[in-house]
């Protein structure tokens, strides 16, 4: 079990919820932060459309799990 999952071992109900989109959030975030860095660090096209791929993903996920966190929270 790793630190994201850990916090999520025995809560149930709204708490569950609202740590599981929390930890989600955060795990999102860092995928963006680790995509920002490709184009300068390879010229690969491949990875950089990757890279574009999750920015634009993760970050409408986020505005979504945010969205719930203002709506149930």
């Amino acid at each position: 079990i790793n630190e994201m999952t850990g916090s999520l071992i025995g809560v149930r109900g709204e708490e569950f919820e609202k740590a599981f989109i929390e930890t989600m959030i955060a795990h999102h975030q860092g995928a963006i932060d680790m995509a920002k860095l490709i184009p300068s660090r390879t010229d690969k096209p491949e990875l950089n459309k990757l890279g574009e791929d999750i920015i634009s993903a993760q970050s409408k996920e986020i505005e979504m799990m945010e969205g719930w966190m203002e709506d149930w929270f």
